[in-house]
């Protein structure tokens, strides 16, 4: 993970638009989903500019199929403390998201397949906002081994609280968005890519969505 902090002159407008991007949450409208995509793509340019953002995309330092792997694996511990946790509360709808009650109420195709596309496009817009807020944070703390895991615990629980919106937030739910994250941040860091977490993501979330379509 080479890619540096070029302008932290710029923070406070970084600042700027995290609290935007709370307040989009709290107030949803239509297309807020693009606004996170726009924020986190800001937030990698002003900080890091144009050749931060391509070094972000950069080839993984990986084999193609340890996406895949870490997705196999994620998906099973998430089913195995989900359903530990749904027998523990009694609630068998602890983990619904908003979207499903929406996307259950929709009968045209059309609408489904939109629907759909803004949910999977979480895959991108989500990980272009956490993994620069991540490296910032590890930039601020001199790029150490510690550091890197202080800012990926920290955009954990960041991540976590930004579902505020579509989750009912408990501590089942906040551990379990907050793993995840963590899961995507090692990731980014193993593989030197964020197109690594994009791809776990994206198939994590296209395994949810085909859950609500069955």
């Amino acid at each position: 993970m080479n890619i540096q902090l070029k302008n932290p002159s710029n923070l406070p407008f970084v600042f700027f638009l995290m609290i935007g991007l709370i307040w989009s949450l709290v107030y949803p409208f239509a297309y807020n989903y693009v606004e996170t995509f726009v924020i986190g793509l800001l937030i990698t340019l002003l900080l890091f500019g144009f050749e931060g953002l391509k070094e972000l995309f950069d080839k993984m330092k990986a084999p193609f199929w340890f996406p895949l792997f870490v997705f196999i694996m994620l998906h099973l511990i998430d089913s195995f403390y989900m359903t530990v946790a749904r027998q523990s509360t009694g609630n068998g709808h602890l983990f619904d998201h908003t979207s499903i009650h929406h996307f259950d109420n929709l009968h045209g195709l059309f609408e489904k397949v939109w629907v759909a596309g803004r949910f999977l496009f979480s895959a991108v817009n989500e990980e272009l906002l956490m993994i620069p807020i991540v490296l910032m944070i590890y930039n601020l703390l001199k790029r150490t081994r510690t550091g890197w895991y202080i800012a990926s615990f920290c955009s954990a629980i960041l991540f976590a609280f930004l579902h505020f919106t579509v989750y009912e937030l408990n501590a089942w739910i906040f551990v379990g968005l907050a793993f995840g994250r963590l899961v995507f941040n090692e990731l980014f860091r193993l593989t030197g890519s964020i197109r690594a977490p994009m791809y776990v993501h994206f198939l994590n979330d296209a395994t949810v969505l085909l859950v609500w379509m069955l």
